[in-house]
């Protein structure tokens, strides 16, 4: 019963993702960028969340996760994804959680500081 109900759920969230990029239509690139004529999309799933797409994949994990409760590796794959998401999600600001280049550590070997010189 599971796996029906968790195939169901990945469906639905790999067709309102599906749905969201086409609705974007011409507004959509692989990349980040500045379109010539760019609007603000607010209708078709937009309506309902701010990233339809990140949202239906997110649904369709979360059905496979379902899919995956009888072992083990599922839930803790579920699990990894989940926390990999709120890890890495944006603030109120738009900055992620990520590490800043200030607090990572360097190296200061001088092999180190030959290899990048």
């Amino acid at each position: 019963m599971l796996f029906w109900i968790g195939t169901a759920v990945m469906l639905v969230g790999f067709l309102f993702a599906i749905a969201a990029r086409r609705h974007l239509g011409g507004n959509w690139s692989g990349i980040v960028t500045l379109k010539q004529d760019h609007t603000l999309i607010r209708s078709g799933p937009y309506r309902f969340v701010r990233d339809p797409i990140y949202t239906g994949l997110l649904l369709a994990i979360r059905g496979s996760g379902v899919i995956a409760l009888g072992e083990w590796r599922g839930v803790v794959a579920l699990a990894l994804a989940i926390a990999a998401f709120l890890r890495n999600r944006p603030n109120c600001y738009g900055a992620t959680r990520s590490p800043s280049p200030s607090t990572l550590r360097v190296s200061t070997s001088p092999a180190a500081r030959e290899r990048f010189l």
